[in-house]
């Protein structure tokens, strides 16, 4: 019984330096993770705009929108106009047609 009471206790003995060993290994490895510097590069981000040339852009892309809807707006209207000339004209002619020239011929 003797032998045998000394192989457990030599078995436990080596477990637990084995769990040591690996708590000590798994500390170190832990160590070398959190001391190992970061694999991506850092930059610094740039700084924001002033506030004055923010709203320098912003006045320009608002001056150039409602420019375009103006433009949009004029173009709309003369053309129209442009229509109504060639409805008018059109009903002009119809008119010459059937009434004046009628009679000429």
């Amino acid at each position: 019984m003797n032998s045998q009471d000394n192989q457990d206790q030599d078995l436990q003995r080596r477990e637990q330096e084995l769990k040591a060993r690996e708590e000590a290994l798994r500390l170190r490895e832990l160590e070398s993770e959190i001391n190992q510097p970061p694999l991506y590069h850092t930059s610094k981000e740039p700084p924001p705009e002033k506030s004055k040339k923010r709203w320098v852009s912003k006045l320009i892309r608002t001056g150039q929108f409602l420019g375009i809807v103006i433009v949009v707006i004029i173009a709309v209207r003369v053309a129209v106009q442009l229509a109504y000339l060639v409805m008018i004209g059109a009903i002009a002619w119809v008119v010459f047609k059937i009434f004046v020239d009628k009679g000429r011929s």
